[in-house]
């Protein structure tokens, strides 16, 4: 799982995290299956981007409030 924690005063949208894989994929990441894990996460119009076999990135087309904490599990397959 990931946990991603708003920042305090103003968040805005965009990119919310990146996660980065402890060893490189061989090929081209086929899909990443994120789903929310709490009722934060789920209110955020959150969304996967910049995948590559090292990394991919969380990404909010909503702002969130201030320190909220956004629960998300994560499935790749390559």
């Amino acid at each position: 799982s990931i946990t991603i924690t708003a920042g305090n005063g103003t968040p805005g949208a965009g990119v919310a995290g990146q996660i980065v894989f402890n060893v490189a994929y061989l090929s081209a990441i086929k899909m990443v299956q994120l789903t929310a894990g709490n009722a934060a996460a789920s209110g955020n119009e959150f969304y996967v981007s910049a995948v590559s076999t090292t990394a991919f990135q969380v990404s909010l087309n909503a702002a969130p409030s201030a320190s909220e904490v956004m629960i998300f599990y994560y499935f790749v397959m390559s």
